[in-house]
């Protein structure tokens, strides 16, 4: 069972986590135009949340994209948001891994020698594992990993 923190945690890891870490890497090659992309990445994500605030007193009885959508177009066309954002689920995961793999193997002096998704494939292996040992012991690191 999940507690509020192990959630939260799995919350903020899948909404932010992706954006955040694969971010700088793919913006590194703009030198100090970065820094502008940054600040527009920054207007955009709040631009987001305010418009989710104001949808989420619009519509009643239910939270999300998916709700908004399915209200708004038919229950068709919501599938396909929700489909989508599981789709959005899925490669989020594989480009935080790949990313850890970027930032891990100069870390750890293998940069060149070994590839990132080596890395990423790794981790993702050792979580899985760790997941189906003990989900609590999994749910510790994640709220650990979401801290820092």
């Amino acid at each position: 069972m999940l507690g509020l923190w192990s959630a939260v945690a799995l919350v903020t890891g899948g909404m932010v986590g992706a954006g955040i870490l694969v971010l700088p890497s793919i913006m590194s090659v703009f030198g100090t135009w970065s820094v502008v992309g940054w600040l527009l990445a920054s207007f955009i994500a709040y631009s987001i949340a305010t418009i989710f605030g104001r949808l989420s007193k619009l519509f009643k009885g239910g939270a999300g994209p998916v709700h908004y959508i399915a209200d708004t177009f038919g229950p068709n066309v919501g599938y396909l948001v929700a489909f989508g954002y599981f789709l959005a689920m899925c490669f989020s995961g594989a480009a935080i891994a790949m990313t850890l793999g970027d930032y891990a193997l100069p870390l750890i002096g293998l940069a060149g020698c070994v590839p990132s998704w080596v890395v990423g494939y790794a981790v993702v292996l050792i979580l899985l594992v760790l997941n189906m040992i003990s989900s609590g012991s999994a749910n510790a690191l994640l709220v650990a990993f979401t801290a820092v």
